[in-house]
């Protein structure tokens, strides 16, 4: 091959990304079939494009056999180790930029990749140290300023990072990229209304970088917008059709709304795309549940099981929809399975004690509903079904005493107050019968008719009852 023809006065044409991809692979097969190495300036060349162009892997093939053929050449060396560090090669890149500075240890571009290669691992105060030094170089170097503020990102020092990168976006060729990061620290703090607005800058300098339009439906996510995420999302798989990840969440908005046959169709989507992704699988089998297709919900529980076991998410919901097909042993092994996954979950017991009522079981579906007020005892629903099972067991002290902390947590539920005047009306209490199916009258004028129902031969002692409670 004839190198040299490709190159001009130590200069690519950078601008035909089509003829210089070309030459990447042209110049990989030579030097596959052991060609000949060509020039320190070519390797150079190629290097330096794949590095602009973000090709890695490339970058770090060519960047080697130009350290190869220019063992001492700090360039070659810091290179390479920009490319390394870029493939998360930690020791490798390391290794070349220490050889780098100990050959040439001043020179600004060596020190400003020491200084990313610090970032990548997480030594921001050193990199803040070298980043400084060459500040006072050129105070208002754009590359400088912005790898800056990546650090203090990195140490929380949100504020700065916020004031550096305000700054860089009023230079033209850092508008972007600068746009882009001020939205990502928006985020961090919380401030999502200006992370939205900050990525619309971003996306009027690159209407057709869907990862815009993608973070700022993330961003419509977090503030509960779905509608908006919704439409980012659309726009950015519009762009790019095969984006998974969009797919998924738009489903996550689509089912956040209510909107079960939208949200199935996009995770149908995203499994064509990424097959067998347990988040998917959960999520399109949870919405078919909620459908009442719960044997196709099941089906995809049971995959996500196979795929990852320790899940005690699909344990759950997969017991969920046996309990619905009243197929209740196989419910109440879910269940157990989900519970010794994840002990401290409450819903998972609550649910366990309403499939062991179903069965007959009073004695388990009690101690389920005991754990559950243990874990949660601001769960008034539990509470009250608790309360009823006491009754049903005839145990009304325990009843009693879970009725009174029940109508002290919600005290405006008629339901509690009610049940409380039904126990102590069996226990001839009519003073605080009376008292509590006054205000149990007061919150729900339907409990007289539910009263009247449930005790149609009114005897002396309901009427008097009634009377009682017509007086308070």
């Amino acid at each position: 091959m004839n190198y040299e023809e490709d190159y001009e006065d130590g200069l690519f044409d950078y601008s035909n990304k089509d003829e210089m991809n070309e030459k990447v692979r042209r110049y990989r097969r030579a030097f596959k079939n052991n060609e000949e190495i060509p020039s320190v300036e070519i390797l150079e060349g190629l290097t330096n494009y794949c590095i602009n162009e973000e090709k890695f892997n490339d970058a770090m093939y060519f960047g080697k056999l130009w350290s190869t053929v220019a063992p001492y050449s700090a360039d070659a060396l810091s290179k390479l180790a920009y490319a390394q560090i870029s493939l998360s090669l930690v020791s490798q890149a390391e290794s070349n930029i220490t050889k780098a500075m100990s050959i040439s240890p001043f020179d600004s571009e060596v020190r400003m990749i020491r200084a990313m290669i610090y970032e990548h691992v997480g030594n921001y105060e050193d990199a803040i140290e070298m980043l400084n030094l060459l500040l006072i170089e050129d105070p208002e170097d754009g590359d400088i300023l912005f790898q800056l503020s990546l650090c203090h990102t990195g140490l929380g020092n949100y504020k700065e990072s916020i004031q550096l990168l305000n700054f860089i976006s009023s230079k033209p060729e850092f508008k972007l990229d600068a746009f882009v990061e001020l939205a990502f620290v928006y985020s961090l703090v919380g401030k999502h209304d200006k992370a939205i607005e900050t990525y619309d800058k971003a996306i009027e300098e690159d209407p057709y970088d869907y990862n815009l339009w993608y973070n700022k439906g993330v961003m419509y996510s977090q503030r509960e917008q779905h509608l908006k995420a919704i439409e980012s999302y659309d726009i950015a798989i519009q762009i790019k059709p095969d984006l998974s990840v969009a797919w998924y969440n738009m489903g996550n908005s689509y089912s956040s709304i209510g909107k079960i046959k939208e949200a199935i169709e996009c995770y149908e989507k995203n499994l064509e795309l990424n097959p067998n992704d347990p988040d998917t699988l959960h999520n399109l089998a949870g919405n078919y549940g909620d459908v009442g297709n719960y044997i196709r919900a099941i089906e995809l529980f049971d995959l996500v099981i196979k795929s990852e076991i320790a899940n005690y998410q699909s344990f759950f919901g997969r017991g969920i929809c046996y309990d619905a097909l009243e197929q209740f042993p196989k419910a109440i092994e879910d269940y157990k399975k989900a519970v010794k996954l994840n002990k401290e979950n409450p819903d998972i017991w609550y649910a366990m004690g309403d499939t062991y009522y179903n069965m007959g079981n009073l004695v388990e579906s009690v101690k389920c509903y005991e754990k559950v007020i243990k874990l949660d005892n601001t769960n008034i629903e539990c509470y009250y079904d608790l309360c009823i099972l006491y009754i049903e067991q005839l145990n009304f002290d325990k009843a009693k005493t879970m009725l009174l902390e029940l109508v002290r947590i919600a005290p405006e539920w008629a339901d509690a107050y009610y049940v409380l005047a039904k126990v102590f009306t069996v226990e001839q209490d009519y003073q605080n019968a009376a008292k509590y199916l006054a205000r149990a009258f007061q919150l729900d004028e339907t409990k007289v008719d539910e009263f009247y129902n449930e005790f149609p031969s009114i005897t002396k002692d309901i009427k008097k009852l009634l009377r009682m409670a017509n007086s308070y």
